[in-house]
């Protein structure tokens, strides 16, 4: 969670894009020193436009606050979830290798789903998961690899999640 009002998303309480992209370089470099694995996720939410559509801009809005409560359930407290914009989260996961990372977002997943189906909201969620057993060089380079590994779920159905380890 954010430290101060700045680095929060005004409706959701997680990271904002500034934020959470400044918090991956810091975890970028750091994983460069000590030679830890790190994951990101880049999560889109399927189908959200309907919600605004068919229920409103209010109720699109209390999906996006239920979403973010969920991620930040279940997340550690050194994760960190952002919202990079509209309907589209990110998650950042230091020093976790693909097994964790895996089972990670395989809970995160059946939550996310969970949520929202008991809120009968009609949607479901794709989402494109890189682990770097190398820290990437780039951070900006590697939240666009993650997009377009979100976009693969996309174009084959959406609801699912693509999970590539980069060694």
């Amino acid at each position: 969670m954010p430290r101060c009002i700045a680095a929060a998303d005004n409706l959701t309480g997680l990271a904002n894009r500034g934020w959470f992209l400044e918090n991956l370089v810091r975890e970028v470099e750091r994983a460069q020193r000590y030679v830890h694995p790190l994951t990101i996720g880049y999560i889109d939410i399927d189908d959200f436009k309907a919600v605004n559509d068919t229920y409103g801009h209010q109720a699109g809005d209390r999906l996006l606050q239920r979403i973010a409560r969920t991620l930040q359930e279940h997340v550690r407290d050194v994760d960190l979830a952002g919202r990079l914009g509209g309907d589209e989260f990110m998650l950042l996961l230091p020093e976790t290798g693909p097994e964790n990372a895996r089972a990670t977002i395989e809970r995160l997943s059946e939550a996310l789903r969970s949520a929202t189906r008991d809120e009968g909201y009609p949607v479901t969620f794709s989402v494109g998961v890189l682990t770097f057993a190398s820290p990437p060089d780039d951070p900006s380079a590697a939240i666009v690899q993650a997009d377009e590994l979100m976009y693969e779920v996309k174009r084959k159905g959406k609801d699912g999640f693509l999970h590539r380890v980069i060694e």
